[in-house]
């Protein structure tokens, strides 16, 4: 059986998180990692989102309203382009890990939901930012009054 990337890693913070959960919590062996997962993924995009800003606003112009939605698409992108990657040239392993490790998977799309909301928020945010901005910069419109 193969393991999954960071497998261990995963497996070890599932396991101690669950652990202190109630057993309700304990006997939802798809939807338990499922919701961890979201709630993981929205809280690491929000950080990571916050940290880009914060280093990389002063340094590069408008980072936060046009590259930051730019970067944040690709990197959702990514989260499926990988796995996809891996069924089509490794299938035995993807086949494996769909089998094998159901709750990994389940973890997987809940990771890509919570960060895909987050990253959902960030652009209809940046959006907003840019139409205000786009507003406050129109002139005002002149009438010639000519009498």
């Amino acid at each position: 059986m193969h393991k999954p990337p960071l497998y261990d890693t995963v497996n070890f913070l599932y396991n101690h998180t669950v652990s202190l959960m109630p057993e309700w919590v304990q006997e939802r062996t798809i939807a338990a990692p499922f919701t961890f997962g979201a709630i993981g993924g929205y809280v690491s995009t929000r950080i990571l989102n916050i940290t880009l800003r914060v280093l990389l606003s002063s340094h590069i112009s408008n980072f936060e309203n046009e590259k930051l939605p730019v970067l944040e698409n690709m990197c959702r992108a990514a989260m499926w382009v990988v796995p996809a990657a891996v069924a089509v040239f490794e299938p035995k392993v993807a086949h494996d890990v769909l089998v094998n490790h159901p709750s990994y998977f389940a973890g997987f799309a809940g990771v890509y939901g919570g960060g895909s909301f987050a990253v959902w928020q960030d652009n209809k945010k940046a959006k907003n930012r840019l139409e205000k901005a786009s507003v406050k910069k129109t002139p005002p419109i002149e009438l010639n009054n000519q009498s």
